[in-house]
């Protein structure tokens, strides 16, 4: 199956990096996306378990997301 990208447009009030440190941890996804998200396998770095080659999975009644952590563009 190919690669999707999906694009989520949110105003937050907290600086970009808070942002993104919050969402880079799977354990707070459940309660911004309302389903269950598990990390099914941890990062290449043990210091950083939701880093670079985690993977996550989100399940909903509808459909089952699986994610892995990649290197991302900087924030500022």
């Amino acid at each position: 199956m190919a690669h999707k990208t999906v694009s989520i447009v949110q105003e937050f009030p907290q600086p970009p990096s808070a942002v993104f440190a919050y969402l880079s941890n799977h354990d707070n996804l459940g309660s911004v996306f309302g389903a269950p998200v598990k990390r099914i396998k941890a990062g290449s770095d043990p210091s950083e378990p939701n880093g670079v080659g985690s993977v996550r999975r989100l399940e909903t009644a509808v459909i089952g997301i699986e994610e892995t952590g990649r290197r991302s563009r900087r924030i500022a």
